[in-house]
Formats: structure tokens, sequence, C-alpha cells
């Protein structure tokens, strides 16, 4: 048992307007604030924000999964629950943000602390100084998987030279070795 900020919930697959607003009734059952859903035409992602951290069990992350999925048609759905390490302010804060950004890694063994350090004083800190990112963040899973997840103001950020500049610093660089199974995604807002 984990102490979550949120649930993350990856469908496989598209959410429709209707499926969308019946999963955010669900919402409120599973003790979050808020549900957001982004989504690409392979998959969705739908975040419950939790009212506050706390533990959540395997079995309430597998009967979310369940109720989502019979929403969702019998779309295959897979849950996880996320503690927050990091949610800072992007540069273009209160700008409309239609697009999200998803970079899902796991850390080569040994290396987790140097990776948390890094992604907190460099990387997350320089691409929310990126024009036209909205906010940074970046959460944990219990088995360790890293997500970071930007809200940007187009899909053109991280093609800009100037998120490409945050991307491929040298401390950048030096630590890539280390990120295991990278999925990256790009969404757009349900």
């Amino acid at each position: 048992m984990s102490t979550a900020d949120i649930i993350l919930l990856r469908c496989a697959g598209r959410l429709t307007q209707t499926q969308w607003a019946e999963v955010q009734k669900l919402a409120a059952e599973a003790g979050a604030g808020k549900a957001r859903a982004y989504s690409n035409a392979e998959e969705a992602y739908v975040y419950f924000d939790l009212k506050a951290p706390r533990a959540l069990g395997r079995d309430e992350v597998a009967a979310l999964e369940g109720r989502v999925s019979a929403l969702a048609g019998g779309t295959k759905v897979s849950g996880l629950a996320l503690g927050m390490t990091n949610d800072l302010p992007g540069v273009s804060k209160g700008f409309p943000a239609p697009i999200h950004y998803v970079v899902e890694m796991d850390f080569a063994p040994g290396s987790e602390a140097e990776l948390t350090k890094w992604y907190a004083t460099e990387h997350l800190p320089g691409l929310a100084s990126v024009t036209g990112c909205v906010r940074a963040r970046r959460y944990m899973s219990e088995a360790g998987r890293s997500f970071a997840a930007y809200d940007l103001q187009s899909n053109l950020v991280p093609e800009s030279a100037a998120w490409m500049k945050w991307r491929d610093t040298p401390e950048a660089n030096r630590l890539r070795p280390n990120f295991l199974n990278m999925k990256r995604g790009v969404f757009l807002v349900l």
C-alpha cells in the first residue's frame, strides 16, 4: 500500500465525450477533488487528483480500473497510484494548455537518487522556464517508475530550441544511459 496524490488510469483507445462524462462522476467516489483526461489516437490518460494524499491499496485501484473499463466499452485500463515529487508553474502559467506531454521511464538500479535530484534541480525547472510551458509536474509510482507531465500551449513546444536546450544539457546527456523503458506521449485535453 502506498501514499498517493493521484490515481492515473491509462486506457487503451480513445474516450468519447460521453464516456468521459461518466468517468468524471467516479472522481467523487474515488475521493478525488478533480478529474482530468487527455487523449490521443491510441490511448487516454485519466488522472484523479485526490483531495489529500492517502494510502491506496491495489484493490482500490483495480476496482477503478474495472469501473472505467466498463464505462469505456470494455477497453483495457491499467491504473497506478502516483505520488507527486515536483509541481512547478510554467513561465506561461495562466494561458490555455490544450497539450499534455508525458515522459515515463524507469531508472537503472542505483541511479534513482541522482536522477531525482537532477529532475528537481535542473530538468523540471529548466523545462518549466520554456515559453509555452504552463505547468511541469513529476510523479513516482510505488514501483519506482517516473512520470514527468507537462501542460503546454502547443505540441511544438517540445520541439523548440529552448526545450531542446534543457533536454541536451551536459548533465542530462551524462545521466541518459540510466533511463530505461522510456515512453513519450502527446495528448489533447478532453
